[in-house]
């Protein structure tokens, strides 16, 4: 249940910072570009790549959006949300994953119409 709240949390948090589609491609490239992941043989180019897409997305958004400061900063601090609930949905089995994101979408409307 817990990974049902921090996805409603993330929701939420997205639809509040209106985030945009490459605003979320680059939050997933930072995201999938994570050294701290076991196996990786050359982590030193892992790190650049990640930096790398770290400031792109800055660069972006400072640039779309430049009567939003906080914006870049609020964009990262979702980071570590997604990347709990990816390591918790990589443990749920595949046959569940479709009730699992039923149950989200239905969490999200329900939310969505009491606000």
């Amino acid at each position: 249940m817990e990974v049902m709240e921090r996805l409603i949390y993330l929701f939420r948090k997205f639809s509040q910072l209106k985030v945009s589609n490459e605003e979320y491609v680059c939050m997933k490239a930072i995201n999938f570009l994570n050294q701290d992941i076991q196996g990786i043989s050359s982590v030193s180019q892992v790190e650049q790549l990640n930096k790398r897409y770290w400031y792109v997305c800055q660069d972006f958004t400072e640039y779309r959006y430049p009567h939003q400061p906080n914006r870049f900063p609020d964009l990262m601090m979702c980071l570590p949300e997604v990347r709990y609930i990816a390591g918790k949905l990589v443990n749920v089995p595949l046959e569940q994953l479709p009730l699992l994101f039923k149950a989200f979408l239905h969490s999200c409307k329900t939310s969505v119409t009491k606000e």
